[in-house]
């Protein structure tokens, strides 16, 4: 049953929602990968075989929050109460398993408890003194996974000031798409004022940063930027 702001419940038949075009989850990402993330509130998506490193994770990512939705093999698996959707989860998953599982995956228990889960790579980078590197390494990699996921779905317009508008040809598409995973880590590390220019070109665009380390970032994504426009610029000129 998913719930509607306008409309209301809609009820989803199971047949129709298992189907491998059935439910498209946009946004959705696996338990693997937000280990450790922190959100206000958290929605997972659990089945019978559901394992007890799954829903460790699936019951911690929301700070205010957790709302697991049990899915059956049959419609009337679970039952239609929902205290037999918790009892069958519990039967699922011992609480002796939960916190082996804790035990066995500490960078994500550090990670939870050290502030920088869902964090800016700037702020990462202030956060960082003191942490062990493993669970630095744990925050920075996911959030550049969010970043990507986040181009993926809604490019910015800034985006498209530095870059161009995204090819119509796949091989350029793709390579749009490796720049455009590059520049928004640079923006979100080193945070360079927004540029009001308006169509000034990448080197405007990009942002200004002081620093050798931000310089050095940048100086290479330009020449990264200045290699793919050089190539799409030929392969128009060819056509």
């Amino acid at each position: 049953v998913v719930e509607f702001t306008e409309i209301g419940e809609v009820a989803v038949p199971h047949g129709w929602a298992s189907r491998p075009a059935g439910i498209d989850l946009a946004y959705a990402m696996t338990s693997y990968s937000i280990q450790g993330a922190t959100n206000d509130a958290s929605t997972s998506i659990v089945s019978t075989g559901v394992s007890a490193a799954e829903l460790l994770v699936n019951l911690t990512r929301g700070r205010d929050e957790n709302v697991l939705i049990a899915v059956g093999d049959q419609d009337d698996e679970f039952g239609a109460e929902p205290a037999d959707i918790a009892e069958r989860v519990a039967q699922t998953v011992r609480v002796e398993d939960l916190r082996t599982v804790a035990e066995q995956d500490s960078v994500a228990v550090a990670l939870h408890h050290s502030g920088m889960a869902g964090q800016t790579l700037a702020e990462i980078a202030r956060l960082a003194p003191g942490h062990d590197q493993h669970v630095i390494d744990r925050a920075v990699e996911q959030r550049v996974a969010a970043l990507r996921l986040g181009v993926e779905h809604s490019p910015v317009d800034r985006l498209i000031e530095v870059l161009g508008a995204r090819p119509s040809i796949r091989w350029q598409a793709a390579r749009w798409d490796s720049l455009a995973t590059d520049v928004m880590p640079f923006w979100d590390r080193w945070q360079p004022p927004v540029s009001t220019t308006g169509n000034a070109g990448p080197d405007a665009a990009l942002g200004a940063v002081t620093g050798e380390l931000a310089a050095t970032h940048r100086e290479r994504l330009l020449d990264q930027i200045d290699t793919y426009q050089r190539s799409r610029n030929t392969v128009e000129i060819g056509l």
